[in-house]
């Protein structure tokens, strides 16, 4: 990569499969794609407003889409942009408050759920940019990540929690009755046991 570029807005695949990479602490907000044939980095655009610790999610139609993440060393931002290359963006969508050190994941083509940031949680409509308040999760959570479980008897956002206050490991938030439940613990795995 030409510079170290910590807690960027991830890789995404763009046609063929080449990563996106936008952002990080520390850079200069420019996004960069990757050819594994070449084994080289190739400059793109830069993003409206350069962060990190941004959340990230790929989407067929709009590309990379970001929210939030910090600017300025501790500002965060309540932004949503997308690209679907690296160069172009789009006009941003305002988010209802400020988020970093959060998660986002698409529950269907058009709707965007992110959580994080205390124990905050929130849906966007990629349409109309409207955003709607979920119920707060179980506790204060930074550093998460989240995914989405599809079953017969219906879906569930898991949302795996990093740093934080009452850290109970997982959190399920369930798609139709729109309440949280707090799943298995996981092992500490920032201190393994050495034998």
């Amino acid at each position: 990569m030409p510079f170290f570029l910590r807690h960027s807005s991830n890789n995404f695949p763009l046609t063929g499969n080449i990563p996106l990479v936008c952002g990080g602490v520390g850079g200069s907000g420019k996004c960069y794609t990757y050819d594994s044939t070449t084994d080289s980095w190739v400059g793109k655009g830069s993003l409206p407003k350069p962060v990190g610790w941004a959340g990230a999610s790929w989407h067929k139609t709009l590309g990379l889409i970001m929210t939030g993440g910090y600017y300025h060393h501790s500002k965060l931002s309540d932004e949503l942009v997308s690209t679907p290359d690296g160069e172009n963006f789009r006009k941003s969508i305002k988010l209802p408050y400020g988020v970093g050190q959060h998660c986002q994941v698409l529950v269907d083509a058009w709707t965007l759920m992110v959580f994080g940031t205390g124990n905050r949680a929130y849906q966007i409509d990629l349409r109309s940019g409207k955003s709607t308040t979920l119920p707060t999760m179980p506790g204060h959570a930074q550093h998460i990540a989240c995914g989405l479980g599809r079953k017969k008897n219906g879906s569930k956002v898991a949302v795996v929690t990093g740093v934080g206050r009452n850290n109970e490991g997982t959190y399920l938030f369930d798609l139709q009755t729109k309440k949280w439940k707090i799943g298995t613990k996981i092992n500490d795995l920032t201190s393994p046991k050495v034998p």
